[in-house]
C-alpha cells in the first residue's frame, strides 16, 4: 500500500476528474455514503469538494475494496485508471483475506 503522499492526490484527482461535485454528492447519496454527505459542504468548489470527501470517507473507514467496486460500477469507461488508485489504497492480500475469513465466518453461522 502506498503512502499518504502517493494514494490522497490520485484518488483526488480521479474523483474531480470523473464526477462533477453535484454527480459526486448524487453518487454517495445513492450508494448509502449519506453520513459523507452530510459531513461536507457541497459549495466549496470541486477541488476542495473532492478532497473533503476523501477525508470523510477515509475518517470512517469507507476507502475499501467495495468502494472501488462500486466507483467501477458508475464509471465503467475508467475502470483502468480506478483500478490504479485502488491499487496505491488496497492491499489485496489483506483484503482477500478478509473476504476469505468472511466467507468462513457466514458458512459457519
Amino acid at each position: 500500500m502506498a503512502t499518504e503522499d502517493e494514494k490522497l492526490p490520485k484518488l483526488h484527482h480521479f474523483l474531480k476528474e470523473a464526477f462533477k461535485p453535484s454527480d459526486l454528492e448524487m453518487f454517495l447519496k445513492l450508494q448509502g455514503f449519506n453520513r459523507v454527505v452530510e459531513a461536507v459542504n457541497l459549495n466549496v468548489g470541486a477541488d476542495r469538494y473532492a478532497f473533503e470527501v476523501i477525508e470523510a470517507l477515509d475518517r470512517r473507514g469507507l476507502i475499501d475494496a467495495e468502494f472501488f467496486d462500486r466507483l467501477a460500477e458508475e464509471r465503467p469507461g475508467r475502470v483502468a485508471e480506478i483500478k490504479g488508485v485502488r491499487a496505491l489504497w488496497i492491499d489485496e492480500d489483506q483484503a482477500r483475506l478478509i473476504e476469505e475469513l468472511a466467507d468462513f465466518i457466514f458458512s459457519a453461522s
